[in-house]
């Protein structure tokens, strides 16, 4: 399982209140406000960090026709309730064009999240416009503050028809 720690910009905030205070400041009239060295001063945070993951990444069938639903299911396991992740589906790429490409912004409750895509098979065919018959990868894949958390792929095959 991946781990995001969502108290980094906190933790920074407080280390440099810290040392601004450890290095003494002036007050309004501009003289420096001396502090007694003696005193240690400590700031104890309970960093946060939520353990995301995708359980099981399925589609309803094996292989689709020209321009059949493609119905994808993303399971993802948290840890604690999350705000704002991304769930993105991408593939069937037979060149450097992805025919399925959607993202879902979703609020993670704790424990098993299913997330579902209601996708459309390109046209199969062996000229323009479409994609040649056979084996093709779907990803999915989990993304908080830019970053992917966790991923994984399945394989589906297009036939004619």
């Amino acid at each position: 399982m991946a781990k995001i720690n969502l108290t980094s910009v906190a933790l920074a905030a407080i280390v440099f209140s810290a040392l601004l205070f450890a290095s003494g400041c002036n007050d309004d009239s501009g003289e420096e406000i001396v502090r007694d060295e003696s005193r240690t001063f400590s700031a104890q945070i309970a960093a946060e960090s939520i353990e995301i993951d995708i359980s099981d990444f399925s589609s309803d069938k094996e292989e689709y026709k020209s321009h059949e639903e493609i119905k994808l299911s993303v399971s993802v396991q948290s840890s604690e309730k999350a705000e704002n992740i991304a769930v993105r589906v991408w593939g069937i790429r037979p060149r450097s064009y992805s025919y399925i490409d959607s993202t879902k912004a979703v609020s993670l409750e704790k424990g098993n999240n299913e997330i579902l895509f209601d996708e459309k098979a390109p046209p199969c065919t062996s000229g323009c416009g479409g994609v040649n018959p056979g084996p093709y990868d779907i990803h999915a894949e989990i993304l908080a503050d830019g970053e992917i958390v966790s991923d994984s792929k399945i394989t589906i095959d297009l036939a004619r028809g």
